[in-house]
């Protein structure tokens, strides 16, 4: 498979998606980020069948990219698509003017472009887990409870629990045990190591950076949703703080559900 053809091919849809959609049959009105979506529904899917349902443990997953065991091709297909992703990532960026986003697009082209030097851009099958948050993120617009908090918990469990143990775990078995036979014969890490490496600590960099507007946001929300109530007198009525929003109660009385739904934050500050 000719790999810069896929990238190149990659880049061409999402930007013929941009123009098609976003432009020409919403006239850029429209706030449903159609090619980040569909990278990210694409993405999550495929890593998540990859690592989750061809290996019994996602640790076993690193194991095989370690000893470097030639990769599926779902697992070759999905970085090379999120190569092409990462250039109009950049060009998004550009043009909204959003530094974090056009940090994130710089970064993710760089790590690709250095992995696909190497001839291991596969390597970014694992990473893409954390898509799954990005899914969920491009559905806000639908101002759903059920989206809210699947966004929130995924952002957090994926980008702060399970991506960092992972790479955490490919570091330590890269950089300390040499797992792998290339590594092994030269007693150190291999090129491709250091690119994980440092595009990990850029990415976690990122990720802590958005988890803690997220968090903030949420506190915001719920420090308001108490001042309110204390200046209503009512927050010595812990009964009518469980009555959810779908049940019978005073329509002025915001139920648990309205309350966590206004913690949840729109990403829009």
């Amino acid at each position: 498979m000719d790999e810069t053809f896929t990238v190149a091919t990659a880049t061409l849809i999402f930007c013929a998606i941009e123009i098609i959609v976003q432009q020409c049959l919403y006239k850029g009105q429209s706030k449903f980020e159609i090619v980040p979506f569909s990278h990210a529904l694409f993405a999550a899917v495929a890593s998540f069948y990859v690592v989750l349902f061809t290996f019994d443990r996602p640790t076993d997953y690193i194991l095989h990219i370690l000893h470097q065991d030639e990769p599926q091709m779902l697992e070759r297909i999905v970085p090379m698509v999120t190569f092409g992703y990462s250039v109009w990532d950049i060009g998004n960026g550009l043009y909204t003017g959003d530094a974090t986003f056009l940090y994130h697009g710089v970064v993710l082209f760089a790590v690709c472009g250095s992995l696909y030097y190497f001839n291991s851009l596969h390597l970014m099958t694992g990473p893409l887990l954390m898509e799954l948050s990005t899914v969920f993120l491009n559905l806000l617009e639908f101002d759903s409870f059920f989206i809210k908090l699947s966004f929130l918990f995924s952002f957090l469990i994926m980008r702060w629990l399970i991506i960092p143990y992972l790479w955490a775990y490919y570091i330590i078995q890269s950089f300390y045990y040499h797992i792998g036979s290339t590594r092994k014969e030269a007693g150190s890490p291999i090129p491709e190591d250091f690119v994980v490496l440092f595009g990990g600590i850029a990415f976690h960099a990122l990720n802590i950076y958005w988890g803690i507007k997220v968090l903030k946001k949420a506190g915001r929300h719920y420090t308001r949703y108490l001042k309110e109530n204390k200046k209503m007198g009512r927050a010595k009525q812990p009964s009518n703080m469980f009555v959810s929003n779908f049940g019978k109660r005073n329509e002025e009385e915001p139920g648990i559900l309205q309350q966590f739904w206004n913690m949840i934050p729109d990403c829009e500050d």
